[in-house]
């Protein structure tokens, strides 16, 4: 039996049907992949759960076009100053870490903690704050003379650098000085009343967070040379800022700052956030969305333009804690266009979440 083998012409053939095929399989997979955002999005939330008793929808939404506001390219315009915060401490870091004890007062808010230069900014959570694990023994790495301040008196101006926040103290011939307050790694040690050309014998000593002390260390200086020309031996500014809260064995909040150069710092509250936290992860089972922060303004400003609207109420601004309530959102303790606008639907005009006075009237209860 003659064994029969393809034509060229029928490899050709063959070929262009499998190239045809991949094209048409590429086609269809594109067009599914489009649609399978909404898709997933409303099987898990339907109209009737995002906004309930809702007479007219939000466009995007409804015609299954959750990515316009969800996900895609998550800029930011506006979101990341939050505006009208409450100041009520602030400080600087020269590098190194700081332990800041924080009043009691505080636990009533949400923190937000800011930087300039690097810029940060973030939100830190009140409640269910980890207790301190911190096991790692002091010691003093270096102690460095940076020079005399002079003013109604002479100080003289000690830098010095422990492996954890400590609080230090220099007692030299007669003249101390020491940490004002908090824990520092990293700090300048002001000795007044000091004479210029004097050398001066010290003993530096520090205690961390736990009350262990280190051994003490000895430290010969002479006072001379200005502490403003000495400035440059300190660290420069920072390019990286990590913080966090922590709770004392006395269950006291405090605040923890980590910097790898020169900071300045300030701390504020805000009303916390209302939207309670969901159990899916977001990372798995929502790897295509934007934070809520940024759907719930900076969404909005993709569409509807500012200059559209002849009333508007300021937005990324934090709510006074007098004015918290369950009945609005708050997105990271601020209000936003979601705030006062459901962005799935409502009964109301303008998808209002409430109507008339009785919306405004919900925070301006005295109104």
């Amino acid at each position: 039996m003659a064994l029969l083998l393809p034509s060229k012409s029928n490899f050709k053939l063959l070929g262009l049907k499998k190239f045809l095929i991949i094209i048409l399989c590429a086609i269809v997979s594109l067009c599914f992949a489009q649609n399978i955002f909404a898709k997933t999005c409303q099987e898990c939330h339907p109209p009737s759960k995002v906004a309930p008793n809702a007479r007219k929808w939000h466009a995007p939404f409804i015609e299954g076009k959750c990515e316009a506001c969800h996900g895609g390219a998550a800029n930011t315009f506006q979101t990341d100053v939050i505006k009208g915060i409450k100041w009520f401490q602030s400080g600087s870091l020269l590098g190194g870490k700081a332990y800041i004890v924080l009043s009691p007062k505080v636990e009533q808010f949400d923190l937000v903690f800011r930087t300039q230069n690097p810029w940060k900014q973030e939100i830190l959570s009140t409640l269910e704050v980890p207790s301190f694990s911190e096991i790692t023994p002091p010691e003093i790495v270096k102690v460095w003379f940076l020079g005399l301040e002079k003013g109604p008196w002479i100080e003289a101006k000690v830098l010095v650098q422990t492996t954890t926040p400590c609080k230090v103290s220099v007692s030299c011939d007669g003249a101390t000085g020491s940490t004002e307050e908090n824990y520092y790694s990293y700090q300048v040690i002001s000795i007044p009343h000091v004479e210029e050309g004097n050398t001066y014998n010290c003993v530096v000593e520090a205690e961390d967070f736990n009350g262990v002390q280190t051994p003490p260390q000895n430290f010969t200086f002479t006072a001379q040379g200005a502490f403003e020309n000495n400035l440059s031996k300190l660290n420069p500014p920072a390019q990286n800022v990590t913080v966090k809260l922590f709770r004392s064995n006395l269950d006291e909040l405090v605040l923890e700052i980590a910097s790898d150069g020169k900071i300045s710092w300030k701390l504020g509250g805000i009303a916390r956030s209302n939207i309670a936290k969901k159990s899916s992860s977001k990372p798995a089972d929502h790897p295509h969305m934007n934070p809520l922060s940024w759907s719930s303004i900076d969404a909005c400003y993709s569409c509807h333009k500012r200059s559209m609207f002849t009333v508007s109420h300021p937005v990324n601004v934090a709510l006074r804690p007098f004015m918290a309530n369950d009945e609005l959102p708050l997105f990271r303790g601020v209000i936003t266009c979601a705030t006062c606008h459901n962005p799935h639907g409502s009964a109301y005009p303008y998808d209002l979440r409430k109507y008339g006075p009785g919306l405004c009237k919900t925070c301006h209860k005295d109104k």
